[in-house]
This record gives C-alpha cells, sequence and structure tokens, in this order.
C-alpha cells in the first residue's frame, strides 16, 4: 500500500486538530475520530458522542488491520515550536520567541506572540509540514510507503 501525499497532508490536518486517525492497512482508507477520553469529546453534545463511539465501533469490527495515529505530544509540540523559532530570521524577534518558549505557559505565548505576527503564515505551513513529517515517521514503522 502506497499513500499519497494529499492523503498525507490530510491525515497530519486531523491529528493537528486533535483528531485521532485509524488507518487501514490494508486499503488505505482512514477515518478520524475525536479521542474518547479528551476534553474535546466532553465537550459534545450526547448525539455527536454517540456518532463518534459508532465511527470507533465501525473500525474496531469491520477492519482487521488497522493503526492509530495519534497527534503529538507536548514535548514533541514543544520541540516543533522551537525548532521554527530558531529559524526565524529576524533575530530580536527569534530572540524573543525562544524566550517565552522557557516561560510558564509556552503554547499560549507562543501562539500570542507568533499568530499576530507577519510570520503567522510561514509558522501554520511550518507546522504542517512537521505534522507530515511526524505522520511519515510513524508510518515507516509499519513499512507503509508514501509519495
Amino acid at each position: 500500500m502506497k499513500i499519497s501525499h494529499d492523503t498525507l497532508d490530510d491525515i497530519a490536518g486531523e491529528l493537528d486538530a486533535g483528531f485521532h486517525v485509524y488507518l487501514n492497512l490494508d486499503t488505505g482508507d482512514y477515518q478520524n475520530i475525536i479521542p474518547m477520553e479528551g476534553e474535546m469529546f466532553h465537550h459534545m453534545d450526547k448525539k455527536m458522542k454517540e456518532m463518534e463511539k459508532e465511527k470507533l465501533n465501525e473500525v474496531e469490527n469491520n477492519w482487521e488491520n488497522y493503526i492509530v495515529l495519534e497527534e503529538m505530544n507536548s514535548d514533541e509540540a514543544y520541540l516543533v515550536m522551537k525548532k521554527f523559532a530558531e529559524q526565524i530570521p529576524e533575530e530580536k524577534f527569534r530572540d524573543k520567541v525562544l524566550t517565552i518558549l522557557d516561560l510558564r505557559k509556552p503554547f499560549a505565548n507562543f501562539k500570542d506572540l507568533v499568530e499576530p505576527s507577519k510570520y503567522r503564515e510561514h509558522w501554520f505551513d511550518f507546522k504542517k509540514q512537521q505534522y507530515i513529517e511526524y505522520v511519515k515517521d510513524q508510518l515507516r514503522e509499519y513499512n507503509v510507503e508514501f509519495e
């Protein structure tokens, strides 16, 4: 099985949005499911929760050979922010970003500083590419090929 670049891109986006992605290793089909233990699930209404449970049951009962891809953990996400900050060409802004990453609440501080800046789009592109590489690394463990 070979995963297309578009599928990698889609999976990376789903993971970044907080979903788990169940990938059928036989067909390449995938299903995004909100983690049952996550905060997003607990804020859903009863009908939406039931729909997510049905999607999970469908996968578990009908797919024989699948893997579950999960979002980056906080340490991995922190390293992505730091890697981004280190390549900012403007020294003053780069130093400011690196400094706030060492303070309390680095994720919120990073978002508050970078997202309204001229580096906003570059950050989103960078993070997306890092998520694609993250997905590729997980797929390599299962000998899944990609374009």
